[in-house]
């Protein structure tokens, strides 16, 4: 948040000279009417104003102000989103760490707009250097698309796959699998946590064996997360 706040500085310093001479014009207008004059105008206005002493003196109100607008704009985002729980991380107990046998239930939760299959695929077949592999679904971490082609990240490494993120989208079990952006598809069961950022977006941490991996949703995507995740829970 520090460094988000300290990417506006520059902009507050220069800001000064690009709304200063607004104000100097308003005020002479104001001021010296009706008697208007060009001379009093450069001696007072023009050579007396653009000074450093009055770049100093006008520097800490600037700064201030535009920080009080970034604030407020921030915390309108945020008061728009609808959900205000968000602005801790939220933690998810990881299913690795729990295993309780549950027998299949049709009333069971469903994301939204997802059809119940009999059956999903338990492997994908995937691309190496010295031929292919098939890969578990359960353990595979998330599928993402990277300058037109498609890998999925496992323990055992990052391979490529030949099928887009649309098919993968459609043929994945939607109770373990979601897709958080056009980029990528996470495995529900590897989620570690996520949390509201700024403008509506949402920052979603897929913890792997090598690092904690973050992706951004978008406000459209959340409501449909959570009934996803929701059904990953209950199921």
């Amino acid at each position: 948040m520090i460094k988000y706040e300290a990417a506006f500085l520059p902009l507050f310093f220069i800001s000064f000279f690009l709304f200063f001479p607004i104000t100097l014009h308003v005020r002479f207008l104001l001021r010296e009417f009706p008697n208007y004059s060009l001379h009093r105008y450069i001696e007072l206005y023009v050579f007396q104003g653009f000074t450093l002493q009055t770049y100093l003196m006008y520097l800490p109100f600037v700064v201030l102000l535009g920080y009080i607008l970034v604030n407020a704009a921030l915390v309108k985002d945020f008061l728009d989103s609808g959900d205000s729980s968000q602005v801790k991380i939220t933690p998810i107990i990881p299913t690795t760490t729990v295993f309780v046998p549950i027998e299949p239930s049709t009333t069971s939760l469903q994301p939204v707009g997802v059809e119940k299959k009999e059956m999903y695929p338990r492997v994908i077949e995937a691309k190496t250097g010295t031929g292919d592999v098939y890969l578990k679904l359960e353990e595979c971490y998330y599928f993402e698309t990277d300058e037109e082609r498609y890998y999925v990240v496992h323990p055992k490494g990052r391979f490529r796959v030949m099928k887009p993120l649309s098919v993968l989208e459609e043929e994945l079990d939607p109770l373990h699998f979601f897709r958080v952006h056009r980029s990528y598809i996470i495995n529900l069961d590897h989620l570690d946590s996520y949390i509201y950022w700024e403008k509506g977006k949402y920052i979603v941490y897929i913890k792997t064996a090598a690092e904690i991996k973050e992706m951004m949703m978008s406000r459209q995507r959340f409501p449909a997360f959570k009934d996803a995740l929701a059904a990953n829970r209950s199921r």
